[in-house]
């Protein structure tokens, strides 16, 4: 009696001595341990080649570029949570007071959540990016080779040279700069690997596996955990569309199969989504993003190496810098290997290529490359087509904005097509062409690795953690303050004026996120891959708004961009001050107030003179403090129900404010104001049409008081955005605009 082991090209005895199967078993598991180690060694020696040995060492975090510092501060915060709760990986503390899940810090949260029981163990800092990325191009090597060996009549030379080429694959390259989560290329080649193997007999075997794919790519990243289940999906069908080699298995019952395999394996990945916090169902637009078909991929991009200098070919151009991001260069070497199987044996190959189990392949390949492209299809600089769809369609597909890289599943699958066609037309000489196309790639990614190795060389945070970011770290007073106050509070936070607009500019969310990470603070301010209207609306406005209501807290210290921040908001028995380079408030025994330096960052209206609102006068950014939009070439809009400016007036005596406002008033909705200064109510205000109004404001020398700080407040109780009304899909909870104002002397 013999039976076949897994359909492979050997079998085993059923009546078989007990001896004989232990000498084997012994046999079998020395194999195991040492293809584990020679894997493991090849996927290290190509981690340090693209690296070097610096960025491994996972307590060095101080040339972490700008995303990895991002996924860095998700893991900081979750690794201090006294208790595991739903989601895994959410954060009490990051987001403060509501909370965040680390997933959209692409933190890795299935990562973060296995490393978590170990965490005061683990040494701090420590980040596990760089050691994930190690692991990512091992398995990665493992699997293509599998896939090789599968695909060459199971030589294992032949499947481990062919395997270095996806260890060498570009796009996984590029994910050794930064977006860690994405690198997780390995779960595409598993599915790979599991559509190979999908035939007219399936199992509960090749369902359980696709069912532990789902879902462990689930919780590392939606992008991963889609491609993968698009070639589980090809492999369902394929077992669909495979002759039966039972001829009493009829196709029904494989339907049957195939498709409860697949909802299995959806059913996983979802609760996975949930089970990690990618889907929040109190906050359905969480993963929605804006830009769908910027970020797509140009029909040139298997052949262009864009600005990482190649061997041969040179960068092709394309429609938009975003298109960046649709990176998808196949590499000379794999390039050079298709043409010669191609040109040698034409027929052969693409016979073999559209043989009736390979159709299920040609339609992801297809798919994919469709939903790269996006409805805007570009090759070079020319635009193919430009489709419109419904907006719940593209509301569906913005999900996945970085369109560019819904091309992976098709880029592996052809990978897997050439080196299958190789083995038809080199035979016994397939594993020495694939050497050679791996040597070729290797020197054609020099500009490549040579970037990914700048990138951890020379990053803009590496430069900061080394000179301003000591101040706060290690500078005493915020050293002080950091094991005084349970929560630390900035204005604006980083999600909402990130660019330039929020404390510490563009790297605030690491400046303050590491001062509150290691000291175990809770924190307002934070940078997301994706944050949503509602979460926008509550740390831009909301919380803002609620600050100008209720005061200043004791157990909390604020951090504010700009003088008319902090003059916005009752300060209560805090103190007020400016302290390397940004305005810190806190309760500190009998200090209270506002310190003589704060009235220096706001400016001084002269007597007589007109100050313009826009774009063209930059120094009207000093008068505004909460609830104002950007300006505009004409102003600025108001942005919620409360607004407020301020400046110093050029004497103590009384003076008459003169502001030129307009509203946003459609027929049906006039705009109310009551405006206050320095907390008395001097006027209300009516707005029917939206035409230009000049309101003048008398005050008092008693109102403006010895520091000459004059702050102006808008209470706008039919603040509207444009879209609720209908007009138009402008989302902004716009009321007034000011565009000029000025000081006449009473």
């Amino acid at each position: 009696m013999v039976r076949w082991d897994d359909g492979q090209a050997g079998f085993m005895a059923a009546g078989e001595p007990p001896a004989g199967r232990r000498k084997k078993a012994v046999v079998r598991y020395f194999w195991l341990v040492g293809g584990a180690i020679f894997f493991l060694a090849v996927g290290v020696s190509y981690s340090v080649y693209v690296y070097g040995l610096r960025p491994l060492d996972p307590t060095n975090i101080s040339i972490l570029p700008e995303d990895p510092a991002q996924s860095y501060m998700g893991w900081l915060f979750f690794r201090h949570e006294p208790r595991l709760t739903w989601p895994l990986g959410w954060s009490s503390a990051l987001g403060y007071p509501k909370g965040e899940p680390i997933a959209y810090l692409d933190s890795i949260p299935l990562v973060a959540t296995l490393l978590w029981p170990f965490r005061h163990w683990l040494p701090e800092p420590f980040q596990y990016l760089t050691l994930w990325w190690t692991l990512c191009a091992t398995l990665s090597f493992y699997f293509g080779s599998r896939i090789c060996r599968r695909l060459c009549g199971g030589d294992w030379v032949a499947g481990t040279a062919g395997g270095l080429l996806f260890l060498a694959a570009p796009v996984l390259l590029l994910r050794a700069a930064q977006d860690f989560a994405l690198a997780s290329h390995w779960f595409v080649l598993a599915a790979l690997e599991f559509y190979l193997t999908c035939s007219a007999r399936l199992s509960w075997r090749h369902i359980s596996a696709s069912v532990a794919i789902a879902a462990v790519a689930g919780g590392i990243n939606p992008y991963i955990a889609v491609l993968s289940l698009s070639l589980i999906g090809a492999g369902y069908l394929r077992s669909t569309l495979t002759a039966s080699e039972d001829t009493q298995r009829l196709l029904g019952p494989r339907l049957f199969v195939a498709l409860t395999g697949m909802i299995c394996a959806v059913t996983a990945m979802l609760l996975s989504w949930l089970l990690f916090g990618f889907l929040r169902p109190n906050d359905p637009g969480a993963y929605a993003g804006i830009g769908y078909g910027l970020v797509s991929m140009n029909l040139l991009a298997p052949i262009d190496p864009m600005f990482f200098p190649a061997l041969l070919l040179r960068q092709q151009s394309y429609v938009s810098r975003f298109q960046v991001e649709g990176y998808n260069y196949f590499g000379l070497g794999v390039l050079l290997l298709g043409f010669a199987v191609l040109i040698r044996q034409p027929r052969m190959v693409l016979a073999h290529l559209f043989q009736r189990d390979a159709w299920p392949g040609w339609l992801v390949f297809v798919a994919c490359t469709l939903l790269a492209l996006t409805l805007k299809a570009t090759v070079g600089s020319h635009v193919i087509y430009d489709l419109h769809a419904p907006p719940p369609i593209v509301q569906v597909l913005s999900a996945f904005r970085a369109s560019g890289r819904l091309f992976w599943p098709a880029f592996y699958l052809a990978l897997a097509g050439i080196v299958s066609a190789a083995f038809i037309v080199f035979g016994r000489y397939v594993a020495l062409a694939c050497v050679c196309a791996f040597a070729v790639q290797i020197v054609d990614l020099r500009g490549l690795r040579k970037e990914v190795r700048h990138t951890w060389s020379s990053t803009p945070i590496g430069v900061f953690s080394g000179t301003q970011m000591d101040v706060f770290t290690n500078g005493p007073v915020w050293q002080d303050i950091a094991h005084r106050y349970r929560h630390l509070v900035v204005m604006p936070a980083w999600q909402c004026e990130w660019a330039h607009e929020t404390p510490g500019g563009e790297f605030g969310y690491w400046i303050f996120g590491k001062l509150a990470g290691e000291h175990r603070m809770s924190l307002n301010s934070f940078y997301a891959g994706r944050t949503s209207p509602s979460q926008i609306d509550y740390f831009c406005q909301t919380m803002p708004a609620d600050l100008q209501q209720s005061g200043l807290a004791n157990d909390t210290a604020y951090v504010f961009q700009r003088a008319a921040h902090a003059y916005a908001i009752p300060h209560n028995e805090h103190a007020c001050r400016v302290l390397d380079g940004v305005i810190l408030c806190v309760k500190a025994g009998d200090a209270q107030g506002f310190g003589q330096d704060l009235s220096a960052g706001l400016i001084e209206l002269p007597i007589g003179t007109w100050v313009s609102i826009g774009q063209s006068t930059p120094l009207s950014d000093q008068l505004f403090g909460f609830g104002w939009d950007a300006d505009e070439a004409w102003g600025r809009w108001t942005s919620s129900h409360e607004a407020d400016l301020s400046f110093l007036a050029p004497g103590t005596g009384a003076v008459r404010l003169e502001l030129v406002l307009n509203a946003f008033a459609p027929a049906t909705h006039p705009q109310h104001a009551q405006i206050s200064v320095n907390g008395r109510h001097m006027k209300d205000w009516l707005s029917v049409d939206g035409s230009d109004s000049t309101v003048g404001l008398d005050l008092p020398a008693d109102l403006i008081g010895p520091d000459r700080v004059v702050t102006l407040k808008f209470i706008l109780p039919d603040a509207v955005s444009p879209a609720e009304l209908g007009i138009s899909d402008d989302t902004r909870r716009i009321a007034v605009g000011l565009k000029s104002l000025r000081l006449n002397a009473e």
